[in-house]
């Protein structure tokens, strides 16, 4: 028999930013703000373990607390912060689906994505799938697999549409496969949702450029 799945999720009010190391042809912009995470009480699905179900217990009251200041703690910049929490976290629940996802947003903070896959390769069945999707497209950007980050960000936004992150990182990977339309969309899109994180490139004239640098 099938794992039963289900989620509960609540409105987006965590955030995480996360390195970016692959070139960024539009400049300074990096992904990472706007990623949520599940409510307290949220179910965990059953994890699959060769042809059975291995449930995980669901996250209480207190661990998930712990998550939201490890997700703080990424947030202000606390790496060595954000490690400690996570430690103390792991060694009750080894494994744990949602732990892993936190897991892989540190270590795409310390600018390892290979890392970052690693741990995110048990983690399918998290209470978000969008956030998995979303970080493991960050993960792929970041080791130069523009496809895979492609794909990873289109089932990121299947599930939550107002994803600016995952907008940005289509629009950044698009750009790198060659289709400047696509990336221009996700890029308008990522800025309508948190213009202040994803502000759109300034364009300038050809001849106003030159006239600047002649300057």
């Amino acid at each position: 028999s099938q794992c039963d799945r289900v989620a509960k999720l609540r409105p987006v009010t965590k955030s995480t930013r996360l390195a970016a190391s692959a070139p960024e042809p539009r400049g300074e912009r990096r992904p990472g703000r706007g990623l949520g995470f599940p409510a307290i009480g949220a179910t965990v699905p059953a994890a699959q373990d060769g042809g059975g179900c291995v449930d995980y217990e669901t996250l209480d009251e207190t661990e998930w607390e712990k998550v939201g200041k490890i997700w703080d703690h990424l947030d202000e910049g606390r790496l060595e912060a954000a490690r400690l929490e996570l430690a103390g976290l792991t060694k009750a629940r080894p494994g744990h689906p949602d732990l892993r996802i936190v897991e892989a947003a540190v270590a795409l903070e310390e600018s390892e994505p290979k890392v970052a896959l690693d741990a995110l390769s048990g983690a399918e069945r998290s209470a978000d799938p969008a956030v998995f999707f979303h970080l493991r497209a960050t993960a792929h950007y970041e080791l130069a697999r523009f496809e895979a980050a492609r794909d990873d960000a289109d089932r990121a936004l299947s599930i939550r549409p107002d994803m600016s992150d995952a907008h940005d990182v289509m629009s950044r990977a698009l750009e790198h496969l060659g289709d400047a339309d696509g990336a221009r969309e996700h890029a308008e899109e990522a800025a309508d949702l948190e213009p202040e994180n994803f502000p759109l490139p300034l364009e300038v004239a050809d001849d106003e450029f030159d006239a600047v640098v002649a300057a």
